[in-house]
């Protein structure tokens, strides 16, 4: 639901209740011709209520998402069975309305003037919101077959992207693997830097802000992945904006998870006890795993930062340092690895030559 449609909704719920109001206040002056100077007429009213309804729209739409981010998994991600439980929690809570309508709100409105029918037609349509919703929450909430306390949940929690990892462009292909489930979000700050990166007169950064765009552009087509532009009504070309911050108060807000492959995001998030899905720590648990003893084949293609080292380089990137390697400079050889170290930038082997090609 956006914003725009949101504003209409509550002025159009707005003036609807300035007519209900404004109804017995018309019956008040009827019978009552000195209050006809001190209460506005119709009109005023249901304009004066339509613009208090737009006015707080905006509020009403960070609630909603706040407050509704489990109808939108219910609705966008949830397996079968609990998309079931919610619609017959729904069905189940209207019925419930209708009786509630049928007995108690008609009792309590019948002695009333027929100026009340529009406060009537409120009541009756609040219970039955009400009672909807209430029935689909609470039916939907019912765990079927989850053995776990939180693992449905936690699979399908809103997965939030920052800039970086909409540039990399790796996130699409993991989505499609099905490694990742649940709602896909991008802030509207993060499209906002994509534009602005795009609108840049620096050539790289221009590409860079280009690239994200068509990579946006390509996850947004695909049918199988759910996505929601997220209006955070923030303005990331601020003096005092601090990205980092800000998508870590998002995914805060909206229950979700973090995906980036930014070192310092990462840090930043884990530091405020969020769960942070970074690509690079999954592309280095893909790396296969080599052990002392291990022969490989490698092309040698430059001299290391030691004497008499060589660099080589595996499919995935990672760099082999070559102990004696440098005299086999752009030629195939096979060696044998000596150790492996683990790095914050990645996985490094060590090996020397075995045999050449």
């Amino acid at each position: 639901m956006g914003l725009r449609f949101m504003k209409i909704v509550c002025g159009f719920l707005g003036g609807l209740l300035g007519y209900a109001i404004a109804l017995p206040l018309d019956d008040l002056i009827v019978s009552q011709p000195g209050y006809r100077q001190l209460i506005p007429n119709t009109p005023g009213i249901i304009i004066v209520f339509a613009l208090v309804g737009f006015l707080i729209a905006s509020v009403a739409y960070r609630s909603l998402l706040k407050f509704n981010n489990w109808f939108l998994k219910l609705i966008i991600q949830s397996n079968g069975p609990r998309l079931v439980s919610g619609v017959l929690g729904g069905a189940l809570g209207f019925a419930l309305a209708i009786v509630i309508n049928m007995y108690f709100i008609e009792t309590i409105f019948s002695p009333l003037p027929i100026s009340y029918v529009g406060l009537k037609f409120m009541a009756f349509v609040g219970v039955i919101v009400i009672l909807v919703y209430l029935g689909a929450f609470f039916l939907s909430s019912v765990k079927i077959g989850v053995s776990s306390d939180d693992g449905g949940t936690a699979a399908l929690a809103p997965k939030v992207l920052d800039t970086n990892i909409i540039i990399d462009g790796r996130i699409s292909d993991i989505i499609k693997s099905k490694f990742l489930e649940g709602l896909i979000i991008v802030p509207h700050s993060v499209l906002k830097e994509l534009q602005k990166l795009a609108d840049s007169a620096d050539t790289l950064k221009r590409n860079r802000g280009r690239l994200g765009l068509d990579h946006l552009k390509k996850i947004q087509e695909d049918p199988e992945i759910s996505i929601e532009i997220y209006d955070d009504f923030s303005e990331p070309d601020e003096d005092t904006f601090d990205v980092d911050a800000h998508l870590v108060n998002i995914a805060k807000k909206i229950g979700g998870k973090i995906i980036t492959n930014d070192y310092n995001l990462n840090k930043v998030a884990v530091l405020q006890g969020m769960d942070v899905l970074n690509i690079n720590e999954l592309a280095n648990a893909l790396k296969p795993v080599y052990l002392p003893g291990e022969e490989f084949k490698v092309q040698i293609i430059k001299h290391g930062k030691e004497t008499g080292q060589g660099v080589a380089y595996l499919d995935d990137g990672t760099m082999i340092v070559v102990e004696g390697g440098d005299g086999f400079i752009g030629k195939d050889i096979i060696v044998s690895v000596t150790s492996v170290l683990q790095t914050v930038a990645g996985r490094l082997i060590f090996a020397k030559p075995s045999r050449e090609m």
